[in-house]
């Protein structure tokens, strides 16, 4: 990509601060989600009045082919009819409601792992025990371990455990999105010790130095670059094959695709630019944020409504939680659906299950399963399960 190419440079560092405690990696949290916040979406203080305590959980998996059952449809009115070749059109709308009819459920399981009610559940139904949340999961392709970033009331780690639940060597120091996976299916992961943070890709490693205070990683791309946040909280670009990082200018944020090298990009002046292969701009965007694409890269998903191009939504983040949910196709940003929260609830924690969405959804002390697809959505039957904000009954592996 031409802006990682030009954007080289070496990063430098003095000695490192201790690793951080929980209580600062909320607060710098805070400020990050802030940060995308401008350059994703634009914040609804009635939405905050009314969805108080809304925090993050995860960033969002392997493709399936099940198909959705047909649905009842009940689109909301779009500000703009759907235009076929119109990036613009904001295309068909659901209102998520958790009262459906029978035919509009589902009683599958998710086919990607997921975390819930203390254990991780694999892709073929098996169990590990795992007490603590994770802000994320994968597992090692090289030992079949799972390796879980584990937030507890004091550090962010790393953790391994072996696939009864038996932990594997000592936690490791490192941050909420600290882990990712690269081009082969490769762990990837930042840790931080007394001496700096450490970049670590399959078995290759890279020092990132003492001057990173807090960062996470933005995704991967096929040749194996990382892109990370850096110190000053833009987007940096780590080469592991010839040790050199460099700061891609005027970015906050963002998204990679492994499959076809797209990433699409947080700009400072509060839009989002995708960028090919080739690193030329596919398309720009500025009435919400890029979040993820799919695993075969049809589609990306999008968050936020902050001009309201849906009657009647509302929002107040991105990322990890919202009330809006839209599916586009990635190449060129068309619309296939949009979703919004049922009034009072708001979206939090989803992934990509082929080329549909799951996806947490809050409402009145209870979370239940949703999946969101192009032709509407259906509910988790069975899967409703009574629970507190800012902590979701499934966490799913990351991509």
């Amino acid at each position: 990509m031409n802006d990682i190419k030009d954007a080289l440079s070496t990063v430098a560092g003095a000695s490192a601060p201790p690793p951080l405690s929980l209580d600062q990696v909320r607060g710098r949290a805070r400020q990050i989600r802030r940060r995308r916040t401008v350059t994703a979406v634009v914040a609804s203080a009635a939405a905050v009045a009314a969805i108080a305590g809304v925090g993050v959980a995860v960033r969002p998996s392997d493709s399936h082919d099940g198909r959705v059952p047909p649905i009842a449809k009940t689109p909301t009115a779009p500000v703009r009819p759907t235009a076929a070749g119109d990036p613009d059109a904001v295309g068909p709308t659901y209102a998520v409601s958790l009262d459906v009819p029978a035919e509009q459920t589902f009683n599958n399981e998710p086919t990607v792992p997921y975390w819930s009610d203390g254990r991780i559940v694999d892709t073929d139904g098996t169990a590990t025990p795992f007490p603590g949340r994770p802000s994320t999961f994968a597992k090692d392709p090289a030992t079949g371990e799972w390796v879980v970033v584990r937030l507890d009331e004091a550090n962010a780690d790393l953790v391994r455990v072996e696939r009864d639940g038996t932990p594997v060597g000592a936690p490791v120091p490192t941050f909420p999105d600290g882990l990712a996976l690269g081009p082969r299916g490769e762990l990837v992961t930042i840790t931080q010790d007394n001496s700096g943070r450490v970049l670590t890709e399959g078995d290759g490693t890279l020092d990132l130095g003492s001057g990173l205070e807090w960062t996470g990683i933005y995704g991967v791309m096929p040749n194996g670059d990382v892109l990370f946040q850096g110190a000053e909280g833009g987007v940096d670009v780590a080469q592991l094959d010839v040790g050199d990082t460099g700061t891609i200018p005027h970015t906050g944020a963002a998204v990679t695709s492994l499959p076809t090298g797209f990433a699409a990009y947080g700009m400072d002046d509060g839009t989002w630019r995708l960028e090919d292969e080739n690193g030329a701009t596919r398309w720009t965007l500025d009435w919400a944020g890029v979040n993820s694409f799919s695993p075969d890269a049809r589609y990306v998903a999008l968050v936020g409504d902050p001009q309201q191009r849906i009657p009647g939504s509302t929002d107040w983040d991105s990322e990890h939680a919202t009330s809006t949910i839209w599916i586009r196709t990635a190449a060129d940003l068309l619309p296939v659906a949009a979703f919004t929260a049922p009034k009072g609830g708001y979206f939090d924690g989803w992934t990509w299950d082929g080329d549909t969405l799951l996806a947490n959804v809050f409402l009145d002390g209870r979370w239940s399963l949703v999946r969101l697809a192009g032709d509407g959505y259906t509910v988790g039957r069975g899967m409703t399960v009574p629970g507190r904000t800012e902590q979701p009954a499934r966490v799913f592996a990351a991509q």
